[in-house]
C-alpha cells in the first residue's frame, strides 16, 4: 500500500476537526518517517482529534484480506493516556460519516506493536459483501497526546 515507504505518496490525509491532521514525522519503527496524530498538543493547542488516513484507491477485500501495521502511542505518562486507531472501510472514499467499523485498535505501549486486522472475516461477521472498499485509519480521542502508524500492507492471506 505504501509503495515507496515513505508513509505518505499512496493516502490522503483527512483533518475532519480543523486543527491539525496526521503528520509525517521521523518517529517510526527503526525512526523511519511514519504517520502521527495528535489528540493533546500545547502548540497548536489540540485538545481533540477526528483524523483520517485515506488510500487513494479502493482495494478488493474478500476473503483473507489482511491490513497489518505497527502502532503504538506516546507513553511519557505511562498508560494513562492511550491513543487508539479506529480501522474503517468506505464505499466511495469521499465521505466518512457512515464507515464500516471494522476495529478498534489498541495499542500495548509506546512500542511499536505489529496489528493484523482480518478485513474479509469482519466484513462477513458484520453481514456485509466482499468487493471494492477505500481503507480509513480514524484517530479520535479526546485529550490524550497522540498515535503513531507504520507500514500499512494489506495481503490476501496467501504467503
Amino acid at each position: 500500500m505504501d509503495a515507496d515507504g515513505d508513509g505518505n505518496d499512496d493516502f490522503l490525509l483527512k483533518d475532519l476537526d480543523g486543527v491539525e491532521g496526521w503528520v509525517l514525522e521521523s518517529a517510526g519503527v527503526n525512526y523511519t518517517k511514519c504517520l502521527k496524530s495528535y489528540s493533546w498538543k500545547s502548540s497548536p493547542q489540540i485538545y481533540s482529534a477526528n483524523n483520517l488516513v485515506v488510500t487513494k484507491q479502493s482495494y478488493d477485500i474478500r476473503e483473507g484480506s489482511v491490513l497489518s501495521f505497527d502502532v503504538a502511542y506516546n507513553s511519557s505518562y505511562g498508560s494513562k493516556y492511550p491513543d487508539k486507531v479506529i480501522v474503517e472501510l468506505s464505499k466511495d472514499g469521499q465521505t466518512f460519516d457512515n464507515n464500516i467499523v471494522i476495529e478498534t485498535v489498541n495499542p500495548e505501549s509506546g512500542t511499536f506493536v505489529k496489528k493484523n486486522v482480518e478485513l474479509g472475516a469482519k466484513l462477513l461477521q458484520q453481514g456485509l459483501e466482499y468487493g471494492e472498499y477505500y481503507i480509513v485509519l480514524r484517530h479520535k480521542e479526546n485529550n490524550f497526546y497522540d498515535i503513531r502508524v507504520d507500514n500499512l500492507q494489506l495481503t490476501d492471506g496467501s504467503a
